[in-house]
């Protein structure tokens, strides 16, 4: 049985005078593995608007980089690769597109990451969300194409945003995985001809995406 609250409790109850939790060592860890761990994702998803009311950016980056990056824990993996249905897995990728919309698109200073330009407590983890993330390399996993494919779809909403660091990020991620998704390169190429952007250097940095060289 997830007990939701004392996850909440542990990923953004936390006093930011006290500094970054998460590598204290007398940390206790609350752990969740397998099916109970796309569950409690795709609720926090659900309740993303209740979290933004309630906690500071500084705690609601450090909850969320905590779920996302393997350098701090495992969580991820659950989702990539743990025993829930592929079908679960698949939803708990989708409910990424809620962070991107309640989170990114509305909380992110409007600037680009990949011009060292200076934003928020969120928009370094928005930037790098894919970069420092495993979640969006699937090589050797017997699902990969589907769960490319529901990657992709996440990175193809956030570059409609109407945020360009949300558009960045999306395109950070999908310059990532060109080599291994090829729809890729087509989704880039469709966002550059559509005249959503006219900003040059969003539409240098998508040019350099569909390389698969990407900062």
């Amino acid at each position: 049985m997830i007990d939701y609250q004392k996850g909440l409790k542990f990923l953004f109850d936390r006093e930011e005078t006290k500094g970054d939790w998460r590598w204290d060592i007398e940390t206790d860890p609350f752990e969740l593995k397998d099916q109970d761990a796309v569950e409690f994702f795709i609720r926090l998803t659900q309740d993303l608007s209740e979290l933004l009311g309630k906690y500071s950016l500084w705690q609601i980056r450090l909850g969320l980089e905590y779920l996302f990056y393997n350098s701090i824990s495992d969580f991820v993996f659950f989702i990539q690769d743990g025993s829930a249905s592929i079908e679960r897995r698949i939803d708990a990728i989708h409910a990424i597109k809620e962070i991107y919309i309640q989170v990114f698109e509305p909380m992110c200073e409007p600037i680009l990451g990949n011009l060292s330009e200076k934003g928020n407590e969120l928009n370094g983890f928005c930037y790098m969300l894919w970069d420092a993330s495993p979640l969006s390399y699937c090589e050797g996993n017997p699902n990969k194409h589907l769960l490319y494919k529901a990657l992709a779809d996440v990175m193809n909403g956030a570059i409609y945003s109407n945020n360009i660091a949300c558009i960045e990020s999306g395109l950070h991620g999908l310059g990532h995985m060109v080599f291994y998704y090829s729809e890729c390169k087509e989704i880039i190429q469709a966002f550059i001809i559509s005249g959503k952007c006219s900003d040059k250097r969003i539409l240098d940095y998508a040019e350099l995406a569909k390389t698969g060289y990407i900062l």
